[in-house]
């Protein structure tokens, strides 16, 4: 039995990218390297896996289009306010949120889950959990700084936006990037996010490339 192939390449030979009609993502070989492009509703991204020199082809930008309002400065708090009160044993422990578009706002949820000091999982992943709808998926790291592990890699192999939320208790930060099924590329989280005045700076992080 043949399997459906998931992805596609192509090469690029025009100065824009045709439209997506494809597979769950596709590879492009283009003046400045390989990307991998992806869409679904709401969000489209064509991100770099690798650079080189491709002489005689047209080169391609990196792109993350969330195509909706921003996450209101609100909802953030609210994922402030319960990551700071997320305790077991009275030890701050990981908390997940879930984020998708109702149609004419941002829902929230936090889904039944599994947390620890250094890891949290939730425990639904059905056709009808939050995690099959969510365009956002946001883990909080209480005092650690916000940064994405080797576990968290290994977890977030969607097609979705992923956020760390890091040192809640004293400066705010908030990291956020694109996964393409296992291939990341770090955005800025203002661009998604409306960011109450105590959360710190964006400073960008370059992604290893994978």
């Amino acid at each position: 039995m043949t399997r459906p192939c998931l992805h596609g390449h192509a090469i690029l030979t025009t100065p824009t990218l045709p439209p997506y009609v494809g597979p769950l993502y596709e590879y492009w070989t283009h003046g400045g390297g390989i990307s991998v492009r992806a869409e679904r509703t709401h969000l489209h991204a064509c991100i770099p896996l690798s650079t080189a020199l491709v002489r005689g082809l047209p080169t391609l930008t990196p792109t993350v289009d969330l195509a909706l309002p921003r996450v209101p400065q609100g909802a953030v708090a609210l994922m402030l306010d319960r990551a700071r009160a997320a305790q077991v044993h009275s030890r701050p422990i990981e908390i997940l949120f879930h984020l998708s578009w109702g149609g004419q706002r941002w829902r929230l949820d936090i889904p039944p889950q599994t947390g620890s000091a250094t890891r949290v999982q939730p425990t639904d992943g059905g056709p009808d959990s939050s995690y099959a709808t969510a365009l956002i998926e946001l883990h909080s790291h209480h005092t650690m700084p916000a940064f994405w592990s080797g576990t968290d890699d290994a977890d977030e192999q969607g097609f979705r936006l992923y956020a760390v939320l890091g040192t809640v208790f004293t400066r705010p930060t908030l990291r956020l990037r694109v996964g393409v099924y296992g291939m990341f590329y770090e955005i800025d989280p203002a661009a998604v996010f409306a960011l109450p005045p105590e959360f710190s700076p964006y400073a960008h992080r370059e992604e290893t490339d994978r």
